[in-house]
């Protein structure tokens, strides 16, 4: 990736480091003018990839990630991001939307463009909608762990009980201490929130797979 926001690029240098270390083949990388963030992307089938459109995810980054090599066939579509407050705002995809499983997603739907929503629709997605007060501490941010369990902000009580009554369950977090941590007091915003956890369960799965080595190389030396 090549973040539209300077302070962020580094990160990307950071990610390229990790998979080669980790052995997680690169197909590309996405070069200026281009700008593009993995947070503005969504796979919303086997063979579709969907890419949010604003500030700091540009055509020209877009048109970068349809030329590189797709070797499972994977198309690019995108999804227009709406202004916001002004250009300085940071608007996810997942702002807007979270697929909760493979024909469900989380929506914060008078914000999506009428392409988007149609283009799920004609996929066989079924919406739930956030709580449209609950915009602004990133009700529609939410982390599907699979077999419909979730990660989400316990702040956002009314989208969170939504979640429940569509017979998801739903695991929450704090958000607030998420910020005090890092020196801040204010409402919640994405970013920060979703690294956080997203930090966690990689932690999580690189240990189960560390053990998950351990034990078969366990195996490999009792047969022999």
């Amino acid at each position: 990736m090549n973040p539209g926001k300077k302070n962020r690029v580094p990160e990307a240098f950071r990610h390229g480091e990790f998979f080669s270390r980790t052995g997680i083949p690169l197909l590309g990388e996405i070069r200026r003018t281009g700008y593009d963030r993995s947070r503005r992307h969504g796979l919303i089938d086997d063979h579709t990839l969907l890419i949010g459109h604003g500030y700091r995810t540009n055509t020209a980054g877009i048109d970068q990630m349809r030329n590189l090599p797709r070797p499972d066939r994977v198309e690019v579509s995108t999804a227009p991001l709406p202004y916001g407050a002004d250009p300085r705002e940071c608007l996810h995809l997942m702002s807007l939307i979270s697929l909760l499983d493979e024909k469900t997603a989380l929506v914060d739907l008078p914000w999506l463009a009428v392409e988007t929503v149609e283009l799920l629709k004609r996929r066989g997605y079924q919406f739930i909608e956030i709580d449209a007060a609950e915009r602004n501490t990133l009700g529609c941010n939410v982390l599907s762990l699979g077999q419909g369990r979730l990660v989400a902000i316990e702040e956002n009580r009314d989208t969170n009980q939504r979640l429940r009554d569509a017979s998801f369950k739903v695991f929450t977090f704090l958000a607030r201490d998420q910020h005090q941590r890092s020196g801040r007091a204010d409402v919640p915003d994405a970013a920060p929130v979703s690294r956080a956890v997203d930090k966690r369960l990689l932690a999580a799965k690189t240990a189960k797979n560390n053990r998950q080595g351990r034990r078969r190389g366990t195996d490999c030396l009792a047969q022999s």
